[in-house]
């Protein structure tokens, strides 16, 4: 599955003001867009994806592309949550997860 941050990586790093004029595009929206700021247009994510050499066909939103409008803003905490999970030390990792077991009720 190749993602957006796949593309960019593929495509050199170009920076946010060199893929925005290659995708005739606002810097804002490129750089919105490559950071999940704002879920993109489809249409805008078609000319992101080709302007980094993919083909929109065979892309895939990752899951921090994914239309955060749809979703809510405690589902957004709590993965925002889990994402600081992974770079926690493993004593501090463990007193986390017990506390969001507490406010979410264990699996």
């Amino acid at each position: 599955m190749t993602t957006l941050d796949d593309l960019w990586r593929e495509a050199g790093r170009p920076t946010m003001r060199e893929l925005a004029a290659k995708a005739d595009l606002p810097v804002s929206t490129v750089h919105n867009s490559l950071t999940g700021r704002t879920q993109p247009q489809r249409r805008t994510l078609e000319v992101l994806v080709r302007a980094l050499g993919g083909d929109p066909e065979d892309f895939e939103p990752s899951p921090r592309e994914v239309d955060r409008r749809k979703t809510s803003p405690e589902l957004i905490r709590l993965a925002k949550a889990i994402e600081a999970l992974e770079v926690m030390e493993p004593g501090e990792r463990k007193r986390a997860l017990s506390y969001l077991c507490s406010l979410y009720g264990s699996a």
